[in-house]
C-alpha cells in the first residue's frame, strides 16, 4: 500500500490510499444522470469523512438528499453531532453574528464585519451598468459559494454546469480564467460514465498523452505493404469515459470511476500499474 504519514480515507487498491490530505486539497465528482455519482464515490466520501471526525456543512434543496445525509450520520455513529437547518426547525445561523463572536485574531472586529459585506460588494470585475450593483454582486457572490459547497460536497452537477454557472455569475472576460482555476484547485478529480462531450474531453485532456506504437497496412496492385509507427495519443480517449459501470443490479452494484489525484502515481493492485490515473469499482450498498 502507499506510504503515508496521514490518515487513510479510502482504500483505492490493495496499494493505493486517499488520505486526509488529500481530502484537504479539495475533490470534486463528474457524471451523467444515473452514473454513481452519490451512491458510489460521493458515498463512500461522505462515510470516509463522518467516521474520521469531520465536521462540515451540506447544502442541498433536495429532500432524499437530506435524508441519505442523515442516514450515513447515523450509520457512522455521528447522530448526536447532526444539526438540520430547514423551515420550520429552531436551528439557523447568522453569520455576522458567528463572525463577532468568534476566537482568534481579529475576531469581533467592526473592520472584520464589514470586510465580509465588501466581499460581498466587489465579488464581481468589469460588470455592466446596473441600478442596484450592491445587490447584484452581493447576490452573484453567495450564489458562487453556494455553488462551490454543493458540488464539492456532492459532485451533481457536469463541467459544463459547472463551467456556465460559474460564468454566468462572473459575466466578466475573466470568467473563463476564474472557471478553470477553480477546477485547478480541485486536486482529486473522480469521473464516472458520461455522456457529455465536453466533459470527456476534458477528462481525457486532463490526464495527458503519450507515444504510443500503431500499425498500418495498404493494399494496392502492386501488393500489400505495412509498418508500425509512434504517435502521440490521448492516454484515456473520451470514448473510455461513456462505457463505464453505472451500479445497480445489471452491474452487481459496482460503479466505475477514474481517480486523478494531481501528483501522485498510482501503483494499482500489483503494483504495477505506475499511471496517473486509477480505475476504482465503487460498491453501491
Amino acid at each position: 500500500m502507499s506510504s503515508s504519514t496521514h490518515p487513510m480515507l479510502l482504500k483505492l487498491s490493495e496499494k493505493d490510499i486517499w488520505t486526509v490530505a488529500d481530502a484537504y486539497e479539495g475533490t470534486i465528482v463528474f457524471g451523467g444522470n444515473g452514473a454513481g455519482k452519490t451512491s458510489g464515490s460521493g458515498k463512500d466520501i461522505a462515510k470516509a469523512f463522518l467516521k474520521q471526525g469531520f465536521g462540515g456543512l451540506v447544502l442541498t434543496v433536495k429532500i432524499d438528499e437530506a435524508t441519505r445525509w442523515c442516514n450515513y450520520v447515523h450509520e457512522c455513529g455521528r447522530a448526536a453531532d447532526l444539526i438540520t437547518v430547514e423551515p420550520g426547525r429552531p436551528a439557523a445561523l447568522n453569520f455576522l453574528e458567528y463572525e463577532a463572536a468568534r476566537p482568534g485574531l481579529g475576531a469581533g472586529l467592526t473592520y472584520e464585519l464589514v470586510r465580509i459585506l465588501q466581499i460581498a460588494m466587489d465579488g464581481g470585475r468589469e460588470r455592466g451598468q446596473s441600478e442596484n450593483p450592491y445587490w447584484d454582486d452581493a447576490v452573484a457572490q453567495l450564489l458562487t459559494n453556494a455553488i462551490d459547497l454543493v458540488l464539492m460536497a456532492t459532485g451533481r452537477v457536469s463541467l459544463p454546469d459547472v463551467v456556465d454557472a460559474i460564468r454566468a455569475s462572473l459575466d466578466s472576460s475573466q470568467a473563463t480564467n476564474v472557471s478553470d482555476s477553480l477546477l485547478g484547485n480541485l486536486q482529486t478529480k473522480i469521473f464516472h460514465a458520461n455522456a457529455c462531450p465536453l466533459t470527456n474531453e476534458y477528462a481525457e485532456k486532463l490526464y495527458g498523452s503519450e507515444l504510443q506504437a500503431t500499425a498500418n497496412m495498404s493494399v494496392g496492385t502492386g501488393g500489400v505493404t505495412g509498418g508500425y509507427q509512434r504517435v502521440m495519443l490521448p492516454i484515456l480517449p473520451a470514448i473510455k469515459f461513456t462505457t463505464l459501470k453505472k451500479g445497480g443490479a445489471a452491474n452487481h452494484g459496482v460503479v466505475d470511476g477514474y481517480v486523478f489525484q494531481a501528483g501522485k502515481i498510482w501503483n494499482g493492485s500489483d503494483g504495477k500499474h505506475n499511471r496517473n490515473w486509477l480505475l476504482v469499482p465503487f460498491k453501491q450498498d
